[in-house]
C-alpha cells in the first residue's frame, strides 16, 4: 500500500480557520504583495471604514474586504473594495452599481478602469469590476476609483491623515497701474 502526502493547504484556502492579515499576504510574490498593500494602505486612509477578513467560497475563500459603516446615512453598497490574495495573482474587485457608474467620470478614468466597468460582469444591478494590478501604475489608478466611489457614498472627499497646509499670501497690489 501506498503512501500519500497531504499537501499544506495555504492558509486563504483553509476554510476552518479565519487566518490573520500577515498569513494571507505572505504567500504571495514580494512585488505583488507590495502592491495590494499600496491599495490596502491608501484604502485604509479613508474614515468610516472597516477592514474585514471574510469567507467567500470556492471562488475567492478567504477575501480582504473595506465595509463602509455609515449608520447615518445607509447605503446602496456597504463594501467599498474587496481584495483577493490569490497566490497566482491578487484581484481587486470595486462592485459598482448602476447609478454609481452614471455619476462616474468615465472620460477621465483611464482606459484600463473603464474597460474594467465596462466589460464587468452584472449580476441583481451590481457591476463587479475585478483587476489584477501588475504595476504601480495599475494600482494608482484601482486607488483613484476606490478614491470615486469612497467620495460617492459619502458626498465627501476622504479626510487626510497629513495636516495640510494654509499659508496665506497676502494679495499682490498693483498701485492703480495695470
Amino acid at each position: 500500500m501506498s503512501r500519500t502526502a497531504i499537501k499544506a493547504r495555504l492558509a486563504w484556502q483553509e476554510r476552518w480557520h479565519q487566518p490573520r492579515l500577515d498569513q494571507l499576504l505572505k504567500p504571495i510574490n514580494a512585488q505583488r504583495r507590495k502592491l495590494i498593500e499600496l491599495i490596502m494602505s491608501h484604502t485604509e486612509q479613508f474614515e468610516g471604514l472597516e477592514q474585514q477578513i471574510v469567507w467567500y467560497g470556492a471562488g475567492w475563500h478567504w477575501t480582504i474586504q473595506y465595509v463602509m459603516v455609515d449608520p447615518a446615512q445607509p447605503q446602496e453598497s456597504d463594501v467599498l473594495v474587496y481584495i483577493v490574495p490569490k497566490v497566482d495573482g491578487p484581484l481587486v474587485s470595486v462592485p459598482l452599481f448602476d447609478g454609481e457608474i452614471a455619476q462616474l467620470p468615465m472620460r477621465r478614468l483611464n482606459k484600463m478602469i473603464r474597460n474594467g466597468i465596462r466589460l464587468a460582469k452584472c449580476a441583481v444591478s451590481v457591476h463587479w469590476s475585478i483587476w489584477s494590478p501588475t504595476n504601480q501604475t495599475e494600482v494608482t489608478h484601482i486607488n483613484d476609483l476606490i478614491k470615486r466611489k469612497h467620495k460617492l457614498a459619502f458626498g465627501k472627499p476622504p479626510a487626510s491623515k497629513a495636516p495640510a497646509k494654509t499659508a496665506k499670501t497676502a494679495p499682490k497690489s498693483n498701485n492703480g497701474k495695470k
